[in-house]
């Protein structure tokens, strides 16, 4: 009996993408179209390129990118991106098709209780939640959103000047609601190999979008909340000393794992943003990046040993069990520089037991759990770890 699982239907995408580096571009989204044309020969990809600025809104640019779209979905991209599967995102873009009560569809998103659903690699992170159906959301990340061509013609992106290069994918999901239609994250493996955090104007774009639709505040995003109350301000005295109950929430997360390592090897940190300054300082060049999570949560294309540069820098990533992790030979987790991500207690005392290189350094950040470094580059700590905020009360 032919007990195997048919194919789901697909159809060609078209990936459009503003571009102001084409370095950046060439080694992540176009480097990844590229490597998966054989499995996707009628997915296209149009870059707009604006080095020059002769687009000032996202919106604008990439609108002209739809009117040059050969395929019924347009799916905006950012340069930075890698797609794992160029199959996947023809898959989601059969089920928008085959769902027109969807209005708007993306990789990761935030749902109203404040959880990130669907699921990507956040530079060296795995974050949110995979997606194995839809998920409604209250609004989707600008990294990869997607929509039917017919409709963006229709319905264009916003090219308002306040959103700039901001919200443009919250804006448009709002008004889809306004219209009645759904809002919802999918499960599109991608890796987000960001270099910077552009915050500028963030504020004005997300006020713009509480003006327009007030009957939707507060809105849900993945760089904070829309509308509502505006927080309560604290005395002086209070906001200037607000790190140090976050700095006392982590420093007791971190005594938890105190039999597990010398207490001077541990550092609060959030390694999405400290890992280039951390190579640099070591002199390293080359790191090997492993996400170890539940498998049964995590898409598996996400563990393929990619290959991506960071600021001149080689980063390699994969994604792994515990128990795989622990199946790995002594040489794979002693040798060269790693890093270890997505990490529990218990992950991060399983692994300390097969690793034999006395070069360790354990990070603990609220918004990632525990991380483990491990080989050269743990050997010069960058400035920032050596402040008090980053030292669990108690270490020296």
């Amino acid at each position: 009996m032919n007990t195997s699982v048919p194919p789901l239907p697909r159809i060609p995408v078209t990936i459009i993408c503003v571009s102001n580096d084409v370095v950046v571009l060439n080694a992540c989204l176009q480097r990844s179209v590229n490597e998966g044309r054989t499995t996707a020969p009628l997915t296209e990809l149009i870059v707009i390129e604006n080095a020059d600025k002769q687009f000032s809104t996202a919106g604008a640019a990439l609108n002209y990118g739809v009117g040059q779209a050969r395929n019924a979905v347009c799916a905006f991209v950012h340069q930075d991106v890698f797609l794992h599967s160029l199959a996947r995102l023809e898959e989601a873009a059969a089920y928008l098709l085959s769902h027109p009560e969807e209005g708007l569809i993306g990789a990761i998103g935030i749902d109203r209780a404040g959880n990130l659903r669907g699921q990507v690699r956040d530079r060296v992170i795995v974050s949110g939640t995979k997606a194995d159906s839809s998920i409604d959301v209250e609004s989707l990340d600008e990294v990869l959103f997607m929509a039917t061509t017919p409709q963006l013609r229709e319905e264009p992106l916003s090219e308002d000047s306040e959103l700039a290069w901001h919200a443009y994918a919250v804006e448009y999901g709002a008004r889809m609601r306004r219209l009645g239609k759904g809002v919802s994250a999918v499960n599109i493996p991608l890796t987000h190999n960001s270099l910077t955090i552009n915050l500028a104007l963030l504020t004005e774009a997300h006020e713009h979008v509480a003006r327009l639709y007030p009957e939707l505040t507060p809105l849900m995003t993945t760089c904070g909340v829309i509308g509502g109350e505006r927080p309560r301000t604290l005395p002086h005295l209070l906001e200037r000393n607000r790190w140090r109950l976050r700095w006392l929430k982590a420093s007791w997360r971190a005594y938890k794992v105190r039999k597990q390592v010398d207490r001077r090897r541990l550092v609060l940190s959030d390694i999405r943003f400290d890992v280039d300054i951390a190579m640099e300082r070591a002199g390293v060049d080359r790191l090997s990046v492993t996400n170890v999570c539940d498998m049964e949560f995590v898409d598996r294309s996400l563990g393929n040993g990619i290959r991506l540069p960071r600021r001149g820098r080689q980063l390699t990533f994969r994604a792994m069990s515990i128990d795989e992790v622990e199946g790995l030979p002594s040489t794979d987790l002693d040798t060269g520089s790693q890093l270890f991500t997505n990490l529990t207690a218990e992950y991060l005392s399983r692994i300390g037991r097969r690793l034999t290189t006395p070069d360790q350094l354990i990070g603990y950040d609220q918004a990632i759990g525990f991380w483990l470094l491990t080989g050269p580059v743990t050997a010069r700590r960058p400035d920032a770890w050596q402040q008090k905020s980053a030292r669990p009360l108690g270490v020296a």
